[in-house]
């Protein structure tokens, strides 16, 4: 039993190894006293499954004066006490239970992952358990041999409750495999289960986000639907962000906030857009850290900032930026807000200092090119194109105080190109749109579709 629960060990050590995190609370000790409560709802799962979720919440235990610990843990200490007060062979209960821990340990949150409680940790701790059950049912039937019903009564009674008790397991089976039939019904039912679980929120959002995507490639969807399929799937990340306590243990938080700030910049609420977009910035505390995710949404504040005209502040979040993750859009970002201090420098007078940040914006620009064309030679998709026409009318931009006619015609005829690639009807389209409005572009463009 050593061996095996040390074999599993070493299995979930390499199959998490990219998403271990602190234990809950804080340290080890919190994380045992956190686990009573999961063990003691893993058993109530096992015995009486009627509220089973693809997603739970679990607070964690932080500090010796809450009261759970105590609780659970006489729960658990009287639920032992008595299973082998009554199991017919003692021993072999014993061998049940130290079969259910056993198994259950390398899941437990003692090396933990975001998940701290999930329904696949039981799976081999099972057996154990209803040896554990078996055991204590016979050992019932030997004491109640000697009353009113007898031996024959009694086994009957035990028969008859045990079927029962399969029939009655059969059932939940059947009405839990109605959840399972979907990705939306399954996080629907775990959203209505677990309220405050942020993966719950996140997967439904996502489940609405998906049939969303399926149903736009169909012409002729009707436009309504989609978005309210999109505020649907906006409106549980928000709902993930702001009543979740858990957020903060996933990666997804980033996703969440970086998604319901967007949508409120483009709704033109900054004031709304920048609390969430901050929230996007910082990597979460209790969950392995995404760079990619924190320097979009670096990009989507210092964006912000820049029309605000704050532009010490954008410089510093384009910074952050670049070295959160060197790609296209922090650099066209800092070449941008380059220029803007570059252009209020000469209006000082200050020569020198607005020639230096003018020379930065070209070489972030000429970079931002740069990783633009790579993007798209490993994958052409619109999405890729219309980074690489962004990068264009960035270096264009630039170039456009140079003198440089040629580069500047060629760049905007690439950056027309690119943009007209998008599609009408995909979520792209917008910003294709909004990028042949540009100045730079106009009276180069033809006329848009609406």
């Amino acid at each position: 039993m050593l061996a095996a629960t040390v074999a599993a060990l070493a299995v979930n050590l390499a199959g998490h190894a990219v998403t271990i995190i602190r234990p809950p609370g804080g340290s080890i000790f919190t994380a045992l006293l956190t686990d009573l409560e999961i063990l003691a709802r893993y058993l109530v799962n096992l015995v009486a499954p009627v509220h089973l979720s693809a997603v739970y919440f679990v607070d964690p235990v932080r500090t010796v004066y809450d009261a759970r610990p105590l609780l659970y843990g006489l729960i658990l200490a009287a639920v032992a006490v008595a299973t082998l007060k009554l199991a017919a062979n003692p021993r072999r209960a014993v061998f049940g239970w130290l079969w259910f821990l056993g198994a259950l340990g390398p899941s437990l949150n003692l090396i933990a992952i975001p998940h701290l409680m999930q329904d696949r940790y039981v799976y081999l701790s099972t057996p154990g358990a209803f040896l554990v059950l078996a055991e204590t049912a016979a050992g019932l039937r030997v004491r109640l041999q000697g009353s009113g019903l007898g031996a024959e009564g009694w086994r009957r009674a035990l028969w008859a409750c045990s079927g029962g008790y399969v029939v009655l397991l059969v059932v939940l089976a059947v009405l839990r495999s109605a959840a399972w039939s979907s990705t939306l019904t399954l996080f629907q039912d775990a959203v209505r289960k677990q309220p405050q679980a942020a993966f719950a929120h996140f997967g439904l959002g996502s489940a609405y986000a998906q049939i969303r995507e399926d149903r736009r490639r169909n012409p002729k969807a009707d436009q309504r639907k989609l978005e309210e399929l999109r505020q649907l799937s906006l409106q549980e990340w928000k709902d993930g962000v702001d009543r979740c306590p858990d957020g903060q243990r996933y990666t997804c938080f980033l996703t969440m906030a970086l998604s319901v700030g967007e949508e409120f910049r483009r709704q033109g609420k900054p004031q709304i857009a920048e609390y969430y977009l901050d929230l996007a910035t910082r990597p979460p505390p209790e969950a392995p850290d995404d760079p990619c995710l924190r320097a979009a949404a670096q990009c989507a504040l210092g964006s912000l900032r820049l029309a605000e005209g704050r532009l010490d502040e954008a410089y510093l979040l384009a910074g952050d930026a670049v070295a959160a993750a060197d790609e296209a859009p922090p650099r066209m970002l800092r070449a941008r807000v380059q220029l803007a201090l570059a252009a209020t420098l000469r209006q000082r007078k200050e020569d020198t200092a607005a020639r230096d940040f003018a020379a930065q914006a070209r070489r972030d620009a000429e970079e931002a090119c740069r990783y633009a064309d790579k993007a798209l030679a490993a994958a052409d998709e619109p999405a890729t194109r219309l980074t690489r026409a962004d990068a264009a009318v960035c270096l264009a931009t630039v170039l456009k105080q140079t003198g440089a006619d040629d580069d500047v015609r060629r760049l905007i005829a690439q950056a027309r190109q690119d943009a007209q690639s998008v599609h009408p009807g995909t979520d792209l389209y917008p910003r294709a749109h909004a990028l042949l409005q540009d100045p730079a572009l106009q009276g180069q463009a033809p006329p848009i579709r609406d």
